[in-house]
């Protein structure tokens, strides 16, 4: 019906048409052709012709668009990278539920693989790794399939799509079967089973019965498989699906023929092709030597090597057991042609099995090596950017820091100036020098006098009046200063770190200390708070300083602070490279010390 909608009397109607069929997309998916998703409902519903039939409308259909004009006289085109994955897709559907999966599938499966997995399509990837699987598995390497299989699982238990978990669940459990680990088969057959009874899918619980009944017929265990087998061709019976019920009622009847119920297996099976064999060992278990030789002898060179190896031995022993000694002769040569044969294949096909598992390894390592050294770039690139950081924030901390103390410098110095300029206020050379002012201004005045300059005069006379009172400060500073020494050196305090009496000094309490600071703070105009400004010391720094304030000898120091002479003049070498950030001696700092 489609492809007569192809023909209609308007060229442009055709093209409307045709181009709205393709591209009709699927909700939620990137604008999936209609007749691509239908065919992929068809496969996952077990409805194979449909699907079969929709996928050629589609290529006929493509094939149709791609031929037409467009309006600038190319041709339409109709297939994006997204369609053509989806197609590609859907041919290795469509071989896997055909079952005609080959070794040359791998490239598409991996690749296709590879492209879900990056573009976050979660069903379509759980389908590309079935069918890699299903690859892996025709090389014989089961772990490499079953790791594709269970990650399909994951996908498919994550989207909840429970067609797709049948398929998985079906073959896990072929998997398993293949290397006759029944008890892991049996258990996912049951799973296949029980998610075809939750979605009402009477043919995958038929074939879920039927590979139940072969992992029954391995485990000798006739009840159950006569049971399973029976039920596969109920259910098949049902749906009408005569393909599962002629298999199923096939290996029934090979049952049926090894416990020896013959009358049971005549009556149920046909007189076909695919029951041949049946009849064959049904005569032949009987002794109906004329009837079990013709169905030998007709399926000579029809059927498998492994089946043409059976039909020569049993025609070799019923010609044996006729008397027939040349015919028997000549099958059993026969026979041993078969077996060679039979035998070189299994070693070839076992080599190319090898052979086609090596490769798919070395094309997984290479693909694996590459993803690492792509993912070593990503990691090293990330590395240096982090040491790069790294490197930037040390570099931010360090230049901080190097402003820090360059500030610090600055202020200390600025400080250290201060004081320089203070003391030098208060010292004998500042004295000196307005002693030395006065007598100028003195003379200065004279001068004036004898000129008559009365206004020269009176300055003049200001000035000398200042620098007197400047000097008299100076000096009473200087008298107090001393009188309040001269009062702490007659304290007991002081006695007790330079006695008078010749006895040893003694230690102070921590009270005692800080009476001594108080004495020297009030003597020297806050001395403590002017020492800490240039820098942080210890409380036994400044308790050395205060010794030295009071011109006590290093000697003396370390008895009063228990320790050597040698770490008090270390002690003092280190403080004045605290407080001036210079490299000095012990003699610098004591006479900084007594200076301020």
């Amino acid at each position: 019906m489609l492809l007569r909608l192809l023909k209609p009397q308007s060229c442009v109607a055709a093209v409307l048409l045709t181009v709205a069929l393709l591209f009709c997309g699927c909700m939620g998916e990137p604008a999936y052709p209609l007749l691509l998703c239908q065919a992929d409902s068809a496969y996952q519903q077990g409805r194979y012709h449909d699907g079969d039939s929709l996928l050629a409308c589609y290529d006929s259909l493509a094939a149709t668009v791609a031929r037409l004009p467009a309006a600038d006289g190319r041709p339409v085109s109709t297939a994006g990278e997204a369609t053509g994955h989806y197609r590609l897709l859907l041919s290795l559907e469509q071989r896997f539920v055909g079952g005609m999966l080959t070794t040359d599938d791998f490239s598409p499966a991996d690749s296709l693989v590879r492209y879900y997995n990056s573009s976050g399509t979660r069903e379509k990837h759980a389908k590309a790794l079935l069918f890699l699987g299903d690859v892996y598995r025709l090389v014989a390497d089961n772990p490499s399939a079953l790791k594709c299989y269970l990650q399909a699982g994951e996908e498919a238990k994550s989207i909840n799509s429970m067609q797709l978990r049948m398929w998985i669940e079906r073959s896990i459990g072929d998997t398993y079967f293949d290397q006759r680990m029944l008890g892991e088969s049996k258990e996912y057959y049951r799973n296949y089973y029980r998610l075809a009874s939750i979605c009402q899918d009477t043919l995958r619980m038929a074939y879920a019965a039927q590979r139940m009944g072969r992992v029954y017929t391995v485990e000798n265990n006739v009840d159950s498989t006569l049971f399973c087998y029976r039920q596969s061709m109920a259910l098949s019976e049902l749906i009408g699906n005569e393909n599962i019920y002629d298999v199923s009622r096939s290996l029934l009847c090979d049952i049926l023929i090894q416990v020896h119920e013959f009358e049971t297996a005549a009556t149920i099976m046909p007189h076909d092709t695919l029951n041949d064999e049946n009849w064959a060992f049904w005569h032949y278990e009987q002794q109906h030597a004329d009837s079990a030789a013709f169905y030998f002898k007709g399926m000579l060179g029809k059927y498998s090597l492994y089946a043409q190896v059976q039909n020569l031995r049993a025609l070799a022993q019923i010609e044996e057991a006729r008397g027939n000694t040349s015919e028997a002769l000549s099958y059993y040569s026969q026979l041993a042609e078969a077996e060679d044969s039979l035998r070189e294949f299994s070693q070839t096909e076992e080599t190319r099995r090898i052979e086609a598992q090596y490769n798919y390894r070395v094309i997984a390592e290479e693909r694996d090596n590459l993803l690492k050294s792509r993912r070593a770039m990503v990691i090293s690139f990330a590395s240096f950017l982090c040491i790069l950081l790294v490197a930037c924030m040390v570099a931010r901390r360090s230049f901080i820091r190097h402003n820090e103390a360059r500030q610090a410098e600055l202020q200390r110095s600025r400080l250290l100036l201060l004081e320089k300029e203070r003391s030098l206020q208060h010292s004998n050379e500042q004295l000196d020098k307005n002693k030395a002012q006065l007598e100028e201004l003195q003379k200065l005045l004279d001068e004036a006098k004898r000129h008559d300059d009365a206004h020269a005069a009176a300055t003049l006379a200001k000035g000398a009046e200042l620098l007197t009172l400047e000097n008299q400060q100076i000096e009473n500073r200087r008298r107090l200063a001393e009188l309040k020494l001269d009062r702490l050196k007659s304290t007991p305090l002081y006695r007790k770190i330079q006695p008078v009496d010749g006895s040893k000094p003694q230690r102070l309490s921590q009270e005692e200390w800080q009476q001594l600071a108080e004495a020297i703070d009030d003597a020297y105009d806050h001395f403590t708070s002017r020492l800490s400004s240039f820098t942080n010391l210890k409380s036994r720094d400044l308790q050395i300083c205060y010794l030295i304030k009071l011109d006590i000898a290093p000697a003396v120091m370390a008895a009063v602070l228990c320790c050597s002479k040698p770490a008090i003049t270390l002690a003092r070498q280190r403080m004045w490279k605290k407080i001036t950030g210079r490299e000095g001696t012990s003699a610098q700092l004591d006479e900084y010390i007594k200076s301020l």
